[in-house]
């Protein structure tokens, strides 16, 4: 049953497994944020490394930290709707164990959000890192600010960073949370469903920090990613009707199923050169 109480402004949802070192810089800098009242509802997924331990030392120093364990691994997704049950913010948002907000992050969105009730999800820009914190270039995807750019981009790409976002909870709820049927791309299947009640925006602020490596969940999954990705492509085309923007996307997704993984790592390698720290 989701909760429907109301006593933080912003619930913000963590599933984890295993996710020493980077676990508690995460964490970090969302108990770091400013002028936001906030509960952290972290679910750690059967971790067996140390996470549970860190977790526990963590939740003893600060309230506002939650703690929930699964006996058994859920995976990411019943995960976090395990979270969205117990949260009792008006807002929800989202990270991941291993990427950072800057500190402003969510003060920023909810005033967004305040002022703007037609808009009832939003992302923030961001930068990339790889796994040892050395800038990336900027992401190349573009930055889609408007709900117009928004639903466009749906056709062709997710167009929202997950742990960037902030979403009315009330929303979210009458949603059901994220589809237990989508293993990977939970996110992006979502959106397609929250365009169909409310609009989206994303601000320019570059306001969170992406990991990315081989050790991030897009990568060590990326065939299933990209096969779930696509039929959240297809769910949305269903919704609102098919565009020939879908073909290539579809022969681009359909590729990367398919492609040996030496041959995705090259590519990958090339198109996101690290910068000099």
């Amino acid at each position: 049953m989701l909760s429907t109480g109301s006593n933080f402004c912003v619930s913000v949802l963590m599933s984890v497994r295993n996710g020493l070192p980077h676990i508690e810089d995460a964490i970090s800098s969302v108990l770091g944020q400013t002028q936001i009242s906030l509960e952290l509802i972290v679910v750690d997924d059967g971790s067996d490394d140390g996470t549970s331990t860190l977790l526990g030392n963590l939740a003893s120093s600060d309230e506002r930290l939650r703690v929930l364990h699964n006996e058994i691994s859920l995976g990411l997704t019943r995960s976090l709707n395990r979270a969205l049950s117990v949260a009792t913010g008006r807002y929800v948002a989202r990270i991941d164990h291993d990427d950072l907000w800057l500190e402003r992050k969510l003060a920023q969105q909810v005033a967004y959000l305040d002022l703007h009730p037609e808009v009832g999800l939003l992302g923030t820009a961001y930068r990339e890192a790889d796994i040892r914190g050395r800038w990336k270039r900027d992401p190349l995807l573009p930055l889609c600010r408007t709900d117009t750019e928004i639903r466009d981009a749906l056709y062709r790409f997710n167009p929202f960073f997950h742990s960037s976002i902030l979403i009315r909870r009330e929303l979210l709820v009458a949603l059901g949370g994220y589809h237990e049927g989508y293993r990977y791309a939970q996110d992006y299947e979502l959106w397609t469903r929250v365009l169909s009640r409310t609009q989206a925006a994303t601000l320019p602020d570059v306001l969170c920090l992406r990991r990315v490596g081989d050790d991030n969940i897009s990568y060590r999954r990326e065939r299933a990613q990209r096969f779930n990705a696509l039929r959240a492509k297809l769910a949305w085309a269903r919704l609102n009707g098919f565009s020939p923007r879908l073909l290539i996307p579809l022969v681009r997704d359909l590729a990367i199923v398919l492609a040996p993984r030496w041959l995705k790592a090259a590519i990958r390698s090339r198109l996101h050169a690290t910068t000099a720290t």
